[in-house]
């Protein structure tokens, strides 16, 4: 599987943080039910939050992108920083 996440950016907004970013298909063929899949951090590195979400659009053909958003859970100062994966299956 060949997907990679191009961006992940945590943004503050009035009432929680969200993490928005993009997925690219770089394999050959369509890949079904892509996710972002997430793991957030405090600055000292204790596990803030975790969890996935669907890309849109969910299948994403050869060489396509797609977007994710999601908010994160927790205070904002909680969280200092993610890592993202991006995972889906063959059509």
């Amino acid at each position: 599987m060949r997907l990679k996440v191009i961006q992940a950016t945590l943004q503050d907004d009035s009432y929680a943080q969200r993490l928005i970013g993009r997925v690219v298909n770089d394999d050959a063929v369509t890949r079904r039910f892509a996710q972002a899949v997430y793991v957030c951090y405090d600055d000292s590195g204790r596990l803030a939050d975790a969890g996935s979400t669907y890309t849109d659009p969910t299948d994403l053909g050869a060489g396509q992108t797609g977007t994710f958003s999601t908010t994160i859970i927790g205070p904002r100062t909680e969280v200092a920083s993610c890592d993202v994966i991006a995972q889906a299956t063959n059509l």
